[in-house]
């Protein structure tokens, strides 16, 4: 976009295209390597990224069942607005979603036994600084949903073969003093991380 000398064009757009690191958020359900696009815009004090990615086939899948642990194919695809109009906070909101096409091994997974691990993702969340500038801050909550398959147990009028659904949410916060004036820039830090899980599946996210 034309511009005056020394401003900030109103509106600017990059793209991004080839095999590359992917997070979301604060990386708290999406931290992997992908083949995606993504696109970034901004607009005033907003910010826009948009992705969709794939998984590399022969990496290590998060559901470590015998049958899919050393391959994964799945589209991964998001959405992200962030506020950029406070000075010390960067308050943001996504939604991402995982369509999971995974083909398992045959001579390993069970008869009647699915793997798909189709989950959608809602979050909330903020980074920025408190009080002191080297005083730094993340927060983000997520909340999870979908459809899958048991693994490997079947409550009562559920059979083998029938997806069910996804219910998960959690929650991280931390918080990180950088030392910069001192030799080797230290950095001391505080985490607190809390997450429900599905009641019927051992893995509820795409990697960390």
């Amino acid at each position: 976009l034309l511009q005056k000398s020394g401003q900030r064009p109103p509106v600017g757009a990059k793209i991004k295209l080839g095999r590359s690191f992917a997070t979301i958020g604060t990386a708290l359900v999406l931290s992997t390597t992908l083949d995606m696009g993504q696109v970034d815009i901004t607009c005033g004090d907003w910010e826009f990224m948009g992705f969709l990615g794939h998984t590399l086939r022969d990496s290590w899948n998060i559901d470590n069942s015998p049958a899919v642990a050393n391959r994964q194919q799945r589209w991964i695809s998001g959405f992200q607005a962030t506020y950029r109009g406070w000075n010390q906070h960067r308050p943001f909101v996504y939604f991402m979603h995982n369509d999971d096409n995974t083909d398992p091994s045959g001579s390993i997974a069970g008869p009647g036994q699915k793997y798909e691990y189709n989950s959608d993702y809602i979050g909330i969340g903020s980074t920025g600084t408190l009080c002191l500038p080297n005083l730094r801050y993340s927060v983000e909550g997520v909340y999870e949903f979908g459809r899958t398959y048991s693994a490997g147990t079947f409550p009562v009028g559920f059979e083998p073969g029938q997806s069910d659904n996804i219910r998960a949410w959690a929650i991280d916060a931390q918080i990180e003093y950088l030392f910069a004036d001192c030799p080797t820039r230290p950095r001391v830090g505080f985490e607190y991380l809390f997450a429900s899980g599905d009641s019927d599946r051992s893995t509820n996210h795409i990697g960390t």
